[in-house]
């Protein structure tokens, strides 16, 4: 329910960002007839709102539009669960989050407004048509955009590195699904093209995390940093091994540089880690630096061991690899 609020708040953004006043305000002494019934049509979504303001009531309708829209989705998703176990488990679960603030959709139209008794009513309309093609088109793209990265992922013979790229792509991956989802819903014949896609991607991603094993690099002074990194590295599944040198797998690299200073009587240190993660090829896949700093009025090893204290914690409560994947 909470994420049906979510993306209806977010598909009235979009309507809002795209309205096209074509229609003007009109004044009335008795509630008109479109505002109790809606225009029902098979070419067009409509939906009516009200306020205490024009604005208010266009918003108003906007979001009643989103909650019409949907609604059909919210359908979809029950449907899609019950047809096909885990793909569609998963299929459901993700778009059942998904926010659609990021695609675009054709301009909805304000219709006509009127005002009685100080209360604004605002109608809106979005055509089917327009919005049938304008996904069909988007979906078309995706789709060839999406089988070209599947064949890049899957070339890869690592599978860490395959569920790393998968994860780099997951935006791209995600637009396929959500207007996938918003296309099923709404209209037919499905596009099952762009289902199949979808459902090759959640096969092979989840095949992928089957075998998440990562080096650890660690050749630090810091006590624990090791233990910290396993910590993050386990919540996503990842299993760990430490090497000190060479490794056949993917290898995250941890390098610690020190300044130190003496300045009025007391001692200052700036610590600084900056983690790389590394193919088994020994190419550079991603990089984060954490820092941090310690002072002391007795000596520079108690400057610098609280600076490695500060830098612990500051990992510890740091998901790494959601770092990375962000960079």
């Amino acid at each position: 329910m909470h994420a049906l609020t979510r993306l209806m708040t977010s598909l009235s953004l979009i309507f809002t960002l795209a309205l096209t006043l074509t229609a003007c305000q009109t004044l009335s002494t008795s509630i008109p007839d479109w505002v109790t019934n809606p225009t029902q049509d098979n070419d067009s979504f409509s939906a009516v709102g009200e306020g205490i303001s024009l604005k208010e009531a266009q918003v108003n309708a906007q979001q009643a539009l989103a909650s019409q829209l949907l609604s059909h989705v919210s359908n979809e998703l029950t449907v899609l669960a019950i047809a096909d176990g885990d793909f569609h488990r998963t299929y459901t679960e993700r778009l059942s989050k998904a926010s659609f603030h990021d695609i675009p959709l054709p301009a909805v139209r304000f219709n006509r407004a009127t005002k009685v008794e100080g209360t604004y009513f605002a109608e809106v309309e979005l055509d089917k048509n327009s919005l049938r093609a304008f996904l069909e088109t988007n979906l078309d793209t995706l789709i060839k955009e999406n089988t070209i990265t599947l064949s890049n992922i899957q070339g890869l013979k690592n599978p860490f590195e395959q569920w790393w790229q998968y994860e780099m792509q997951s935006q791209q991956i995600n637009s396929l699904a959500d207007q996938t989802l918003i296309h099923n819903s709404l209209f037919t014949p499905k596009n099952e093209k762009a289902a199949d896609l979808l459902k090759q991607f959640n096969i092979a991603y989840n095949q992928s995390k089957s075998g998440l094993i990562l080096a650890i690099n660690d050749d630090t002074p810091v006590p624990g940093l090791t233990n910290a990194l396993e910590s993050q590295l386990s919540k996503h599944g990842i299993i760990t091994k430490k090497v000190r040198f060479f490794s056949t797998q993917p290898e995250l690299h941890a390098t610690l540089s020190n300044q130190t200073q003496h300045l009025q009587g007391d001692y200052y240190a700036a610590s600084t880690l900056t983690l790389d993660l590394k193919s088994h090829k020994g190419q550079t896949m991603s990089s984060i630096t954490l820092s941090s700093k310690g002072v002391s009025i007795s000596s520079k090893k108690e400057a610098r061991t609280k600076s490695y204290q500060k830098l612990l914690k500051q990992l510890k409560e740091t998901d790494v690899i959601q770092r990375l994947k962000s960079v």
